[in-house]
């Protein structure tokens, strides 16, 4: 039964995390031989996160069959050409056809006139894997570089809604850690309403640090700020409205500070544990992620010293293997330029060492780390 060709289904495995057939063990995803489906389009900067080369061709198997209802957008030029931000992509015969089932679409915002960001979201059954991969896309490659991806997958025994709902929210979180405002408004229903896609962005986008209790806000401006009050002498429509904004402003900052304040305990924690000679491999992974350099660089046990050691080896390697030789599967992506520039940052900070910069190209590293030693060519 012809389902998926040999490159779609290393992609697969690959996406999945699992063990390869023994007969795709050698497949090459990014470069298949010509007429062998879809394969993994070469990575480049402009992805949003390191692994999207992979999850934007998992999309394109999953939506094959109804790309033409995916969000599109035209653009006429002076001359009056239209060119279309959505691509058609190839759509191999297959003896099982996927039928992706649309749960709903969202707009980003109305920046102008006539100009929206539409994200729609769909559930799509694997055969052969048993798994739904939920899938988001938009009308073009601003947002992500690409104009679909797989956002995340779960097991086909649950129930479309149930697993989609905590992919999603957690793609949104994502996106909102990354300062991504909440979206406008729910453009198209499909298995999930619009009442349901509101509570999951409730989730998200909790308001509870957004607010303040409106007399503190008053006595610290010394005007009113409930939007429903007529205005007076004392307080003028234009003085409610910066005061409206003065509050917003004020919660933005007091969240931005309890962000900052759960990061230092977490990097607290992760030091803490270097120091008893108790940290784990993932704690190394998130410290880095967390950019706890400092803090580490301020520890003076041995222990700290060789945990020292041990994250710089592990920067290196990021650089090595997902800019220098990028790998055909998920975890060989090309990093995207701002995670290049912390990774170079943070070696900076641990190390002392100035002879790389963040404007250093990507052939200037590769001789750099030649140069330092670690890499052999």
């Amino acid at each position: 039964m012809n389902i998926f060709t040999p490159t779609e289904h290393a992609i697969l495995c690959d996406y999945f995390g699992i063990a390869r057939p023994e007969a795709y063990l050698t497949v090459n995803i990014e470069f298949p031989p010509e007429g062998d489906g879809i394969f993994v389009e070469p990575p480049d900067d402009t992805y949003v996160v390191d692994t999207t080369p992979l999850r934007n061709a998992v999309a394109r198997i999953a939506l094959g069959v109804i790309q033409d209802r995916l969000p599109q957008c035209g653009v006429f030029d002076g001359e009056g050409e239209l060119t279309l931000t959505r691509q058609a992509f190839e759509r191999p015969a297959r003896d099982v056809v996927m039928l992706p089932q649309h749960l709903f679409t969202i707009n980003w915002a109305d920046s102008a006139p006539g100009i929206s960001w539409p994200e729609t979201y769909h559930s799509a059954y694997i055969p052969g894997f048993d798994r739904y991969v939920v899938t988001a896309a938009v009308d073009g490659k601003d947002l992500y570089g690409v104009t679909e991806l797989a956002i995340g997958f779960f097991d086909g025994a649950r129930l479309p809604v149930e697993g989609s709902a905590e992919v999603i929210k957690e793609w949104w979180r994502y996106l909102c850690d990354n300062c991504q405002d909440r979206w406008a408004y729910v453009w198209d229903e499909g298995l999930i309403t619009k009442e349901l896609a509101v509570e999951w962005a409730d989730e998200v986008w909790s308001t509870e640090s957004d607010s303040f209790a409106d007399d503190e806000l008053e006595d610290q401006l010394g005007v009113a700020v409930d939007p429903l009050l007529p205005a007076t002498e004392e307080t003028s429509e234009g003085s409610q409205i910066d005061a409206l904004d003065r509050k917003h402003e004020l919660a933005q900052d007091v969240k931005c500070q309890q962000q900052c304040e759960i990061k230092a305990r977490e990097i607290d924690e992760i030091i803490s544990a270097i120091r008893c000679n108790q940290v784990s491999d993932e704690q190394l992974g998130r410290l880095i992620e967390l950019d706890g350099m400092t803090a580490l660089v301020e520890g003076t046990s041995d222990t700290s010293a060789k945990v020292a050691a041990t994250i710089k080896q592990k920067i290196i390697d990021d650089l090595i293997r997902h800019l220098i030789y990028p790998l055909p599967h998920a975890q060989g992506s090309s990093i995207s330029a701002a995670r290049r520039q912390k990774r170079i940052a943070q070696y900076i900070t641990l190390t002392g060492d100035q002879s790389i910069s963040n404007d250093t190209t990507k052939q200037a590293i590769k001789e750099w780390l030649v140069g330092h030693s670690y890499l052999k060519v």
